[in-house]
């Protein structure tokens, strides 16, 4: 099952990827609520086959998973794959400019499921959607208000 989410962000490619993808490990908690915590597990920069251990929580239990770097094209793609218990998640950001100074964030989500379980995806493909949704929102919010709230010669 893939679910696709987009916005608008305005700010340059280099900057969207910088956030999404080279501090990857340090603003993914930020704006998924849902992940407690990334610890690197490679030393270095993130680069195509960084991992890190990815506590997540749900409902008033945590998971652990181990999240794998699988595409890294800087200001352009990044992508991970990991394995939530009986799910198999593969994530992309895409970005390309649109304007100047404005760039579009495109996230993907290809999500498997072993049996029974499977049957469930067209059910929580509302969730998984709405989840993509709020985290766009807050990577859009984190960009462009966040991060020119702190440029030099803002405020």
């Amino acid at each position: 099952m893939r679910l696709t989410v987009e916005e608008v962000i305005q700010r340059p490619p280099e900057a969207v990827f910088d956030f999404v993808g080279r501090e990857h490990w340090r603003n993914h908690p930020r704006w998924d609520p849902n992940v407690i915590e990334m610890r690197p597990l490679t030393a270095g920069p993130i680069g195509l086959g960084s991992r890190a251990r990815v506590r997540r929580r749900h409902g008033g239990d945590r998971d652990d998973e181990i999240l794998e770097v699988t595409a890294f094209e800087p200001n352009s793609r990044w992508a991970g794959r990991s394995q939530i218990g009986p799910f198999s998640l593969e994530m992309t950001a895409l970005i390309d400019p649109v304007e100047a100074g404005a760039s579009r964030l495109r996230l993907m989500g290809d999500t498997q499921a072993r049996p029974p379980i499977h049957y469930l995806l067209p059910v929580l493909a509302i969730v998984f959607r709405r989840r993509m949704r709020e985290s766009l929102r807050r990577i859009r919010h984190m960009l462009e208000v966040e991060t020119t709230d702190h440029r030099p010669g803002s405020g």
